[in-house]
């Protein structure tokens, strides 16, 4: 089946003709400038002219910013108020002259990606982030869409999330410090609160972010450890280190912010993941405090005290929770 599908952004308004059942583009995508009203009417004449720059005649399939529902829009982000509650599909239907569905962008580029790209067959839950004028969020669970989202739009410390990242970043000079490459997670269920002994979860999670990122033991620079520093849970994420780096596992410095912050619960894999985007930014990776007596049993490079300036490249973050939860980002030093 071939459809016209269009995409109504903050600044642009794009389209192509579509063959969904493959998932690609049968011509070259045209794109407009958004009005800068981002009124319905003007921008209802955009869609127009994309439509008929391709001639097309049939179905069409619109993404728009905004919670969507039986194709009313019942929010305006990026675009003018006057949006709110307005009839989309019955006014891009009358504007086109083509029967047209309006579902929320983030959701139409969500479930492009479940069924063709990385989220393809893919079981639990998987959130899929759009990044462009603004934050898009897509959620799914065994496949199944969790619509209208919108998480981008969650207030932070008193601002959408939105603006602090996205195409607002840019605006205002924001200098990226480094690059999310690919996550790992994982569920061992050993116990309800115990990590798994040989931290089988734990080297799931780790070897499933480095595939993502299409990277190798051998390419990793630092690991910003779960690191708790209670006997179990130190000695289980020691193993699967050296479970999944083998050799190498002693030459790869490993440390963790707890020993100096504390255990910050529910926040503590954001603020980790923030602190590994800083050491990969400066050069400059973080000690384990406090490091008095080495355990014998474990030989690993855990920065003991000082903070040591290597340079890193490409880092895992690691984050553990209860009920054998496991998981683990790749980031990578900014690159231009």
């Amino acid at each position: 089946m071939e459809i016209l599908g269009i995409d109504v952004g903050g600044t642009g308004i794009k389209g192509a003709p579509v063959d969904v059942e493959k998932g690609v583009l049968l011509a070259q995508r045209y794109r407009l400038r958004t009005p800068r009203s981002g009124k319905p009417l003007p921008m209802a004449k955009k869609a127009a002219e994309i439509t008929r720059y391709f001639a097309w005649q049939g179905p069409i399939g619109l993404g728009f910013p905004a919670v969507v529902q039986h194709g009313v829009t019942k929010t305006a982000a990026n675009v003018h108020p006057t949006w709110i509650d307005a009839d989309a599909a019955a006014l891009f239907s009358e504007a086109t002259g083509c029967p047209v569905v309006v579902l929320n962008d983030a959701d139409a580029a969500g479930l492009a990606e479940m069924a063709f790209g990385a989220g393809r067959e893919r079981a639990g839950v998987v959130l899929v982030v759009t990044l462009g004028t603004g934050i898009g969020s897509a959620l799914f669970s065994d496949g199944r869409l969790l619509p209208n989202t919108e998480l981008g739009h969650l207030v932070i410390d008193g601002y959408e999330a939105e603006l602090r990242a996205s195409d607002a970043a840019r605006k205002r000079d924001a200098r990226p410090m480094a690059e999310l490459l690919g996550a790992g997670t994982s569920c061992d269920a050993h116990h309800m609160t115990a990590a798994h002994p040989e931290g089988e979860g734990a080297v799931r999670a780790m070897a499933s972010a480095l595939r993502e990122s299409n990277r190798g033991t051998q390419d990793v620079d630092y690991i910003s450890a779960h690191g708790t520093g209670t006997p179990t849970n130190d000695r289980v994420e020691s193993i699967a280190v050296r479970t999944l780096f083998g050799e190498r596992a002693p030459k790869v410095p490993l440390s963790s912010i707890k020993s100096m912050i504390g255990h910050t619960m529910g926040a503590a894999s954001a603020i980790e993941a923030a602190a590994c985007a800083l050491a990969l930014d400066t050069g400059m990776i973080p000690p384990t405090i406090n490091f008095e007596e080495p355990d014998p049993e474990f030989d690993l490079d855990y920065v003991p005290n000082e903070a040591r300036r290597t340079n890193p490249r490409v880092a895992l973050n690691n984050a553990y929770a209860f009920g054998g939860n496991n998981a683990s980002l790749c980031l990578a030093r900014w690159q231009l």
